[in-house]
């Protein structure tokens, strides 16, 4: 049978759940108590402003929180389902998922074989596990994500990533904002990217990157053994260097082409920026293509639509990082502009 608990904080509410094993729901709501219905026998308390749940065996919970609130889970396989909260939250487990969405603050993850998927969140988040794969979707903020063998992608997002992975691969979709990936053996996919500080190093993964259009500022892409293919819109201005025993650049069309060895520089238009690109083994492809070609390569007319509805959300977030709508505010343009979406589709 299920129980309700209530419970009234003077001041910032603190949720500390200490549990082995379940499924944990929790959200943020306007009002100014803690409500938590469980079914499972965990010990729930309160000391102070911090409410604790625990339990040595298995717990399932939903819980809401004033939204101005911070949570610290520990556990050893979870299943967390948390967001509307302005706050800072620190999840310790071993395996399940953490999903997060509309979440204001700066997020701790730590987990040994989890996943991870942040969606409509702003602050700064540091993710590390071992074999989960990170989702970071219409997010805006600082990410520092350190996995061995799980994915990462960041999709319609900004801010910085700084992604370090052994085997996982790392995939950037439409991003605004610094990037720094190193990878052991895993791959590096950017497409849409707009930065003038990028750094990939791929120790034997390949690499694949859209460039930016006008100054690109400064791009470096290497890998010890994979291939590197890069395209570059033609309204580019840049500066190319390129290191590596195998090299395809007829397609780059450069100007002002030299090459010694092992080494071909050159460039495009005004060559402001710096694009600097090394392999030790594998082949590197570089070609020109119209900047409308490499927006919209290999799109169908819905995906055009999936672009226009990433701009707006990523106006939303804006909005809302600078204080100028509430979360609830968020959630209801974020939910009007999903429904008109559906209703084109139909």
């Amino acid at each position: 049978m299920d129980r309700e608990h209530i419970y009234r904080c003077s001041g910032r509410p603190q949720l500390r759940v200490d549990v082995r094993t379940g499924v944990l729901f929790i959200r943020g709501w306007d009002g100014d108590e803690v409500r938590i219905t469980e079914d499972t026998g965990a010990r729930i308390w309160q000391k102070g402003d911090r409410i604790m749940v625990e339990s040595s065996g298995s717990c399932a919970a939903r819980i809401y929180l004033p939204r101005a609130s911070d949570v610290f889970i520990d556990g050893d396989r979870l299943d967390i389902d948390m967001g509307g909260i302005r706050g800072k939250a620190m999840l310790d487990v071993g395996g399940g998922f953490a999903r997060i969405e509309a979440w204001e603050g700066n997020l701790d993850i730590d987990s040994v074989g989890g996943s991870v998927h942040l969606s409509q969140c702003s602050g700064q988040a540091k993710i590390d596990t071992f074999a989960g794969d990170v989702e970071i979707v219409s997010c805006r903020g600082g990410f520092s994500i350190d996995t061995c063998s799980g994915a990462v992608r960041v999709e319609s997002s900004a801010g910085s990533v700084e992604a370090d992975t052994g085997a996982g691969s790392v995939t950037l979709n439409i991003f605004q904002g610094l990037v720094h990936i190193d990878t052991a053996r895993g791959n590096a996919e950017l497409r849409g990217v707009a930065s003038r500080n990028v750094f990939v190093d791929c120790g034997g993964g390949n690499i694949i990157a859209d460039l930016p259009g006008g100054n690109p500022g400064s791009w470096q892409l290497s890998t010890a053994s994979g291939e590197i293919v890069v395209q570059a819109p033609d309204d580019i201005s840049a500066r190319f260097k390129f290191q590596g025993p195998k090299q395809d650049l007829a397609d780059l069309c450069l100007e002002d082409y030299w090459q010694e060895g092992e080494l071909v520089t050159g460039s495009l238009n005004r060559g402001e920026g710096l694009v600097q690109v090394e392999s030790g083994a594998g082949i590197i492809t570089a070609r020109k293509v119209p900047r409308a070609v490499l927006l919209w390569e290999e799109l169908s007319p819905n995906d055009a639509q999936s672009r226009e509805q990433e701009e707006e959300t990523l106006k939303i977030l804006s909005m809302l990082e600078k204080g100028a709508i509430t979360i609830a505010e968020a959630e209801q343009l974020l939910d009007a502009l999903r429904g008109e979406v559906n209703e084109d589709e139909r």
